[in-house]
């Protein structure tokens, strides 16, 4: 097996070991974490070095949200994204980004504060298929520069 798969299941195993962890806006700590946070521990208990930042409002800045993703990973073409890979969302504009998920073999896992629909579930980390209506609202693709393919 190469470093780069070992290194792109770590992630994914990290990730997953967050699955049920509540939200809670720029949390850091299995008792709550955002979408950003989540990406970050997982990266951090893979053994890969992230700058975090923890300075920004409920309603993410598409702005600053890129910046701290250039800070940290790579670009990658959408169709070149795979296990491991993080990906950035938008859901009102395609050039407003809100939203990160980190892909799986299985879909992404991700967290954020709504309530899942028809579940009554408060928003917490799980991982969930990848389905067009995700695909669609892709703005982005990142892959960590320790993790090259």
């Amino acid at each position: 097996m190469s470093s780069a798969l070992r290194t792109r299941l770590s992630v994914i195993e990290a990730a997953r070991t967050y699955l049920g962890c509540p939200f809670h806006h720029q949390g850091r700590v299995r008792a709550g974490l955002d979408c950003i946070g989540l990406l970050v521990l997982a990266h951090q208990d893979a053994g890969l070095e992230l700058k975090d930042c923890t300075t920004y409002a409920r309603r993410p800045n598409p702005a600053q949200l890129l910046h701290h993703i250039e800070r940290n990973f790579d670009e990658i073409p959408l169709d070149e994204a795979g296990p491991g890979d993080a990906l950035v969302f938008w859901f009102q504009r395609p050039n407003r980004p809100m939203h990160v998920a980190l892909l799986t073999d299985y879909g992404m896992v991700h967290t954020w504060s709504q309530v899942a629909r028809g579940r009554g579930e408060q928003g917490k980390v799980v991982e969930t298929g990848f389905p067009e209506a995700w695909r669609k609202r892709r703005h982005s693709a990142w892959r960590h520069p320790e993790r090259e393919d």
